[in-house]
């Protein structure tokens, strides 16, 4: 079987039978493909937390007593020592009463997608931690932390008080920083947070940020005394 091309030479030959090569495109329809996947990946979960932050908040006790608290004019609830849930919460301007009086009105946003209520008014601290090369360590903030007892500390932290708490972290206070985490190709290092709840933090410092100074005179060791 033969074909004539358009200009009257019919020297060319179809071979039956033989398979046809792959089109070019295949690799970049498969390319494609993928980066939509990974899209429709993150805004699921952005459609995810957004649904989170207008419809649910949570609310946390890091202390070893119960407390009874009451938003607006919604059935009084009670938090064990240690416990944090979450509850149904649109978005909106409520009164927090502890005892039947108002001790915080707050507003709650659609963009305070990591935000939770803090009946205690405990003071919750960020960490920051550095992944990649050590030489990036100064990158970090140095930031000076008024703490319980009159203790300052200036370290890569970041202190929250307040009833209702709204910022910004990777990791909450029922979380861990991972061992590893992924840097893109252009990337030496990349910087990551986590929230912790007071009594967590003083362990966590007392572990990782104190140090021992040894002179002919003296040993001593800085701690941070639970509060």
């Amino acid at each position: 079987m033969s074909l004539i091309d358009r200009q009257g030479d019919n020297s060319l030959e179809i071979i039956e039978d033989q398979p046809s090569p792959p089109p070019k495109n295949t690799f970049a329809k498969v390319k494609i493909a993928f980066v939509a996947l990974i899209v429709l990946l993150i805004a699921g979960r952005f459609l995810y937390s957004f649904y989170l932050s207008t419809s649910t908040l949570l609310v946390d006790n890091p202390t070893s007593e119960a407390i009874t608290f009451q938003i607006w004019d919604m059935p009084e609830q009670t938090l064990q020592p240690f416990e944090s849930k979450t509850i149904d919460l649109k978005t909106g301007t409520y009164d927090l009463k502890i005892d039947g009086q108002v001790v915080s009105t707050f507003q709650k946003k659609s963009t305070h997608t990591q935000a939770f209520l803090n009946p205690t008014n405990e003071m919750y601290l960020k960490e920051y931690m550095v992944y990649g090369s050590e030489a990036w360590y100064n990158s970090l903030p140095e930031n000076k932390v008024d703490l319980y007892y009159d203790d300052q500390i200036e370290w890569p932290f970041q202190s929250y008080t307040w009833y209702y708490i709204s910022g910004d972290w990777d990791y909450g206070f029922l979380q861990e920083f991972p061992e590893e985490v992924t840097l893109w190709k252009y990337q030496s290092y990349t910087i990551k947070t986590k929230l912790y709840r007071y009594d967590d933090f003083v362990d966590m410092y007392n572990q990782y940020y104190t140090y021992e100074e040894d002179t002919q005179e003296t040993t001593w060791t800085w701690e941070v005394i639970p509060e």
